[in-house]
């Protein structure tokens, strides 16, 4: 359930910050408003990675403003739940405040590397009935198979020990932090591309980058295979997970594509 909602304007023009009391904790996001009033009923919710975050190196930042040139764009950073369930119902909390604050015509999801995952089961399972209803889906660096993904971002040493049961601190770059042995238990459970094959009759793309060593560029093939028509894979050569040398061609491909859908 969505409560104390709290939103103020930013110091950036045409940005507000919005925090919503989610079911795990408190969730920050920033909304790009439109900047053409004729598309300010259309809004793509954007959905970040494992250990991520709405700013994306940056990344997600550009492209949101570039996005707002034609719709509204929704960032959000999840809480430290962690769990893909909680996720999603994070995820749904977002959308039922994007329904009452931006009463929306159309909405689309993009769904960063987990996040996109998330996105696939929000979008996948939604009922007709459900608002806002989801009109496209864009999976950016996103993986078909988790458990082969977090056993290989992970190591199979560790994702054995979690997989037993085992919580395990992990350090890298970004940090230390908790991984909780029921977060491999949960995803070894989870099997996407049935949930995918949901997905029919909407637009869908799917963002992938063929040097990416987390997620590898065939789980981008299996996920195109799983979902219905319409739908359009696109492979950025030299792209990474995260697309840190690529990131503008990146954009403009979602750009591209939002200009289709829209």
């Amino acid at each position: 359930m969505m409560a104390d909602v709290f939103v103020k304007e930013q110091l950036v023009p045409g940005c507000e910050e919005f925090n919503l009391q989610g079911p795990y904790g408190n969730l920050y996001g920033i909304i790009n408003h439109c900047r053409r009033a004729e598309n300010a009923g259309k809004v793509l919710v954007i959905a970040h990675g494992f250990r991520g975050s709405l700013e994306g190196g940056g990344r997600a930042t550009k492209l949101a403003a570039q996005a707002a040139e034609l719709c509204q764009v929704v960032r959000f950073n999840f809480s430290e739940c962690q769990l893909l369930s909680k996720q999603v119902r994070e995820l749904e909390c977002v959308l039922q405040f994007v329904q009452s604050r931006l009463a929306p015509q159309k909405v689309c999801l993009l769904g960063r590397s987990l996040g996109g995952a998330t996105s696939i089961l929000v979008a996948g399972r939604r009922k007709p009935e459900t608002k806002p209803q989801l009109d496209g889906l864009a999976l950016w660096s996103t993986p078909s198979d988790l458990p082969a993904t977090f056993k290989n971002v992970l190591g199979p040493a560790n994702f054995q020990k979690l997989s037993g049961g085992q919580d395990l601190w992990l350090e890298d770059e970004r940090g230390k932090v908790l991984i909780q042995a029921a977060f491999v238990q949960e995803i070894l459970q989870c099997a996407l591309p049935p949930v995918l094959k949901q997905w029919r009759g909407k637009p869908l793309l799917i963002l992938h980058g063929t040097d990416d060593q987390v997620v590898a560029p065939a789980q981008a093939q299996q996920n195109f295979a799983a979902a219905g028509e319409p739908k359009q894979l696109v492979y950025i050569p030299g792209g990474n997970h995260s697309f840190t040398t690529q990131g503008e061609v990146a954009a403009a491909t979602v750009l591209q594509w939002l200009r289709s859908w829209l």
